[in-house]
């Protein structure tokens, strides 16, 4: 898990950023995501029952968002901002 909210900030901000400058930003979206289960303490189980819920995620942002969720819970979280 990511220090402290300025991790959670920088996230933000860096998402912001490239959507002003009309950049993809969805790698940061699914990395804040993944970040939001954890502090819901959402399980595995509840997780994706919240991502089977999101009817226009693809296959490909999903698997990043749980595969964020699980570096999360082992401690392997990057920020890479």
């Amino acid at each position: 898990m990511p220090q402290n909210t300025n991790d959670f900030n920088k996230l933000v901000s860096k998402t912001l950023s490239l959507k002003s400058q009309n950049f993809d930003s969805i790698y940061y979206e699914n990395k804040i995501d993944a970040l939001v289960f954890h502090l819901y303490d959402l399980n595995e189980v509840e997780m994706n029952q919240v991502l089977d819920t999101f009817t226009s995620l693809d296959t490909i942002n999903r698997t990043q968002i749980q595969n964020e969720y699980r570096n999360i819970t082992n401690n392997k979280f990057r920020l890479e901002v």
